[in-house]
This record gives structure tokens, C-alpha cells and sequence, in this order.
């Protein structure tokens, strides 16, 4: 066995390492067409994934706004937070002291966010799941608390600038996550004979499945409407 996987690694490697005289071509046709047609084909995990943030966050944000005391139950050490909310000290003010390194800091935090959510799903998608959560909670108690505050305008007026962009990559690496999950939790077994083999960007049908044996093992040979050829 090990050494079957051994060479499906040494094909795979000339496959994904190649370099092409199209490689610039082959970035603008992913970003084109690549990219929207795998996010259509897989929305379905998309919205589980939006769902698991944007519900926990309605439901903190209804929460808090009716007691705000219960935002330190929700997401303990936010007392910090809740203070500086009571206080009207717009704490994202310092970013103008030394933008630089405040940009980095949220960029930091966001790649970070994003990277755990995709590796997540290496625990069957339970820590993508877990960090998805985490993060509306903290969104829908910090939302509430300066609803009820009075202090929403403030923080709005700071947060919606760039919100939009940071959730959907968030949205998209749980996407990512929460698939790696159900492949690891559900495998399926491909029919050859049914053709239904699908290409890793999920937009293209096998069009022609050959078998080969390699030192007495088995093993299909699949030629994808891309171009793309893969073995298992």
C-alpha cells in the first residue's frame, strides 16, 4: 500500500509542480471562470457555513441586547470591551496613530480566522464548525451590547467598511473546511461505469475512464473535459 501511494504522489507532483508558457493565462481563467464556477457548484456548503456564524450571532445579538450582563457568559473576557462601550471610547480611533501595523493586525487576525477554518476540517469539520460559531458570538455580542448602548452608530460606522469582504472569506474557507470534513467522513466510491467522476474545480464530467494495472494493482486512469487527467 504504501508503496501504491508512493507513486500517485510521484504523479500527482508533475501535474501540480509543472510550469507552463500559459501559466499567466492559467490565472486569469481562474479567477474567470474557475473560481465562480467552483463557488457555484459548491454554495450548498457555503450557506451551512454563513449559517453557522450568522445564526449564533442573531441569537447573541437578541440575547445581549435584552441583558447585556449576559455577554460576559457568551464570550467570557469581554468585560474589557463592554467598558470601553459604556465608556464611548472608540478603541479602533488608534488605528490612525500607527496604521501600518494596526492594517497588519487585522489582516493577521483574518488570515488567521480563515486558515483555521479551512484546516479545521481535518477534525471531520468539527473545529470549522467551532470556529464559525465562536466568531458570530463574539459578532452578535459586541453588536448587541452597543445596540443597546447607544453605541451601534460608532461601531458601525467603523466595522461596515470592511465586514463584507472579511465574512465572505470567512464564508468560503468554512466552505472549504466543512468539505474537507464530509470527504474525510463520507469517501465515496465513484462509478467508472456511470461516469460520474468530477474534476477538484467540480465544473467539469469525466468524458472517458481507462483501467490500468500498475505492478498487479488496479487503478483508474480518469480524462476530464479540462484537459485534466487524474489517477485512482
Amino acid at each position: 500500500m504504501t508503496s501504491y501511494l508512493n507513486q500517485l504522489v510521484a504523479r500527482a507532483h508533475g501535474v501540480v509542480y509543472r510550469y507552463s508558457l500559459n501559466e499567466p493565462q492559467r490565472i486569469i481563467t481562474f479567477f474567470r471562470s474557475t473560481l465562480p464556477q467552483t463557488f457555484r457548484a459548491t454554495w450548498q456548503m457555503t450557506l451551512i457555513a454563513a449559517m453557522l456564524l450568522l445564526l449564533p450571532a442573531i441569537a447573541a445579538f437578541i440575547t445581549t441586547f435584552r441583558d447585556p450582563v449576559l455577554g460576559e457568559v457568551l464570550m467570557p473576557g469581554i468585560e474589557v470591551l463592554v467598558d470601553q462601550i459604556r465608556a464611548d471610547e472608540e478603541w479602533w480611533l488608534r488605528i490612525n496613530e500607527g496604521p501600518t501595523a494596526a492594517i497588519a493586525e487585522i489582516m493577521t487576525n483574518n488570515i488567521n480566522v480563515a486558515i483555521r477554518a479551512f484546516a479545521g476540517g481535518i477534525t471531520f469539520g468539527l473545529y470549522t464548525a467551532y470556529i464559525l460559531v465562536i466568531n458570530g458570538l463574539l459578532l452578535g455580542t459586541v453588536s448587541g451590547i452597543a445596540q443597546r448602548l447607544d453605541f451601534a452608530p460608532n461601531l458601525w460606522g467603523f466595522v461596515v467598511g470592511h465586514i463584507t469582504l472579511e465574512l465572505s472569506a470567512i464564508f468560503i474557507a468554512g466552505s472549504a473546511g466543512l468539505q474537507l470534513g464530509w470527504a474525510i467522513l463520507r469517501p465515496v466510491a465513484q462509478s467508472a461505469s456511470r461516469f460520474d467522476y468530477r474534476s477538484p474545480a467540480g465544473c467539469c464530467t469525466a468524458h472517458r475512464v481507462r483501467t490500468d494495472t500498475d505492478h498487479g494493482r488496479p487503478y483508474r486512469r480518469v480524462y476530464f473535459t479540462n484537459r485534466t487527467t487524474i489517477y485512482c
